[in-house]
């Protein structure tokens, strides 16, 4: 039986950060630490290019505003002066869109960041594409950040490039490439006004696109891991359970709880919060809203609120690791004997589960049941 019980106290954090990318909310928790990594050594080694990058995405977006002001048709006013524009970084037409002249091409080290997040040494991941609609941050609609990612002998090579189909309304008038540099001087000078609150910008930018970028290739690393592991998620029980459904079913935002909770119960609150309506067997019920019913009457003793709370976040699990901090929490002697036949049934089904407990029953009977099946 793939069982192990510790008694007393037992710190499982390494062997959680260890599964954690397994369920969404870890992958998430990885994605934004593992971009905010990346976006500290690409700022330290391309700092200069990013910055142009985004002095060119605002200025494209200055340029559109200008047209659109003037009536001027895109497609008609700017295939003949885009050479001339002075844009931080070089732009051209082709294919009836604007692009950069020449795509950026940023490699960085991150060997060492998959090893310490996923645990796992990659020398190579296939490429992946993305395209990052850059209208929120613009207000220019088709606007598109394209992203062509691989990973190869532990580095990430990133091509980036910016794509803008030119539209092709208003009315075909000239607009001068002079007319349209004094726009972008005056762009310019804002910009340098408001540098702090520019690089402010620009950081929280960069930050959101790269997460944009890396997750394909942890979902990658995902699979990747699974196959080596053979199992596809971590449950976490932790203890105070009650307490746990409460928060998560609580006005609580994502801030408050990253205050309140670790991240293993950050994990525990999410997959409460996706459960639904759900029924736990001998009456009793979980339903959407966080309530726990016995025969359609809510019921709010610990010790039924532990067990619904336990026996929900188990009994979706196949092929998972399963963490269950004291399972005997709450419990009469009578309740405490159906919590262990979980248990058991849990394991048989191809779970590993760990048990913390501080109940030498619950430690001898487990005990028992994986020697007799070893």
């Amino acid at each position: 039986m793939p069982c192990k019980v510790f008694y007393g106290y037992k710190d499982l954090n390494e062997l959680f950060n260890k599964y954690k990318i397994l369920s969404d909310e870890g992958l998430d928790y990885i994605k934004r630490k593992l971009a905010w990594e990346l976006n500290f050594r690409l700022e330290r080694t391309y700092g200069d290019v990013i910055r142009k990058l985004y002095f060119t995405i605002f200025e494209i977006a200055s340029i559109y505003r200008e047209l659109s002001f003037k009536n001027a048709n895109p497609s008609y006013t700017l295939p003949s002066v885009i050479h001339s524009l002075n844009t931080t970084l070089e732009l051209t037409v082709s294919d009836g869109q604007i692009r950069l002249k020449n795509p950026l091409v940023l490699d960085v080290e991150v060997l060492d960041l998959i090893k310490r997040y996923v645990g796992l040494e990659v020398d190579k991941i296939s490429g992946n594409s993305i395209s990052i609609d850059l209208s929120r941050y613009t207000g220019v609609k088709g606007l598109i950040l394209d992203a062509k990612m691989e990973v190869d002998k532990g580095i990430l090579h990133t091509t980036v490039d910016l794509k803008l189909p030119l539209e092709n309304k208003g009315f075909n008038r000239e607009v001068t490439a002079e007319e349209l540099n004094k726009v972008l001087v005056v762009t310019a000078r804002e910009t340098n006004q408001k540098a702090i609150g520019i690089h402010q910008q620009l950081t929280e930018v960069s930050q959101s696109l790269i997460e944009s970028i890396v997750e394909p290739i942890l979902y990658d690393l995902r699979d990747e891991f699974i196959n080596r592991e053979g199992v596809s998620d971590i449950v976490y029980v932790p203890y105070a359970r009650p307490f746990i459904l409460n928060a998560s079913f609580s006005a609580l935002n994502s801030e408050e709880e990253a205050q309140l909770f670790s991240e293993k119960c950050r994990v525990t609150i999410h997959k409460l919060k996706k459960v639904g309506d759900l029924d736990l067997g001998n009456g009793l019920k979980l339903t959407r809203d966080g309530k726990v019913l016995r025969d359609n009457e809510e019921v709010k003793e610990p010790s039924t609120l532990s067990y619904a709370v336990f026996k929900a976040l188990i009994s979706r699990a196949k092929k998972s690791v399963v963490i269950i901090e004291y399972p005997e929490e709450y419990q009469t002697e009578e309740s405490k004997k159906e919590v262990l036949e979980e248990i058991i049934r849990l394991s048989e089904r191809g779970n590993t589960v760990y048990v913390v407990t501080a109940d030498k029953e619950v430690l001898n009977t487990l005990a028992e049941k994986i020697n007799n099946s070893s």
